[in-house]
């Protein structure tokens, strides 16, 4: 179990919540969210992904809040395109940590700008990671658990501010596992069907391939609302204007229909996915 507060520019706490998780495998949990945007309990058992309370899928940063805590290492496998490893030592505060930096082949950007995850010196600990842009995140406070150091307390920043602060309250093994650990709630949806909604920035940030590059007429302006269909292997398989000038309809879903995107899994088998996005143009 961890509790998480979100905070905005100015450092105001803005959101708050708890999570929890029982986790047996990739195919069998137990997520409970709980805070002042999502209440949820999602079980995933033999017979599918079930979900009670709110249906929504957790949000990009309510999935990095359990990612951060739980997979450290996510951000490695956002983007593999063109991707070399190198060693670098990093600034960090006062200190300075080794690193493994993911190098772009294909173009050169700052090593500021570049993913990296830095070390504890002389020890196997991940204390900093760096994300696309000015995301970092701190990781302290560790214990050993089943073979592996779980940070306990975890710092997001985002362009310096503080963005999210995470606290792992509770980790223990389950020593024997209860059926009813497993068995969905009363009245919960589910099975999850071959189609799930997502939110654009989920695939955006941790999905996307390659982006499609919109043609537009000279001298056009506006903003188009496109809703697509990603899928099973990241392909845009269906893509329409819902609104914006008709000038820019065209070019906007023919870009979005290059757009190519990891496989959305849901109990490690793809599945097809609705969203929708805003083309813009000044």
């Amino acid at each position: 179990m961890l509790t998480w507060d979100q905070f905005d520019e100015d450092g105001d706490n803005i959101k708050s919540g708890t999570f929890e998780e029982f986790y047996v495998d990739s195919k069998k949990y137990r997520r409970i969210y709980a805070g002042d945007t999502l209440n949820q309990i999602e079980v995933a058992a033999d017979s599918g992904l079930y979900r009670s309370g709110d249906q929504r899928w957790p949000s990009s940063v309510e999935m990095q809040i359990r990612s951060e805590a739980l997979q450290p290492l996510y951000l490695a496998f956002r983007d593999q395109r063109n991707i070399r490893l190198d060693k670098i030592n990093w600034q960090v505060g006062p200190f300075k940590l080794p690193c493994i930096i993911l190098r772009r082949t294909d173009v050169t950007i700052s090593d500021n700008g570049l993913s990296k995850f830095c070390f504890e010196p002389g020890t196997v600990l991940l204390r900093y990671t760096r994300g696309s842009g000015w995301d970092e995140t701190i990781y302290s406070n560790f214990v050993l658990f089943q073979d592996r150091y779980v940070p306990l307390g975890i710092e997001v920043t985002h362009a310096g501010k503080a963005f999210l602060k995470i606290h792992v309250k509770e980790l223990e093994s389950i020593a024997q596992i209860d059926d009813s650990l497993l068995k969905p709630p009363t009245g919960s949806a589910g099975p999850l069907a071959e189609r799930v909604s997502i939110s654009s920035d989920i695939l955006m940030r941790d999905y996307l391939v390659s982006p499609g590059i919109p043609s537009y007429p000279r001298g056009a302006h506006g903003k188009v609302n496109v809703k697509f269909v990603v899928g099973k292997d990241g392909r845009v398989i269906q893509a329409d204007a819902v609104d914006g000038p008709a000038e820019l309809r065209g070019p906007a879903v023919e870009a979005m229909r290059k757009y190519r995107f990891r496989p959305f899994l849901v109990l490690d088998k793809p599945v097809e996915v609705e969203s929708g996005m805003f083309f813009e143009l000044h």
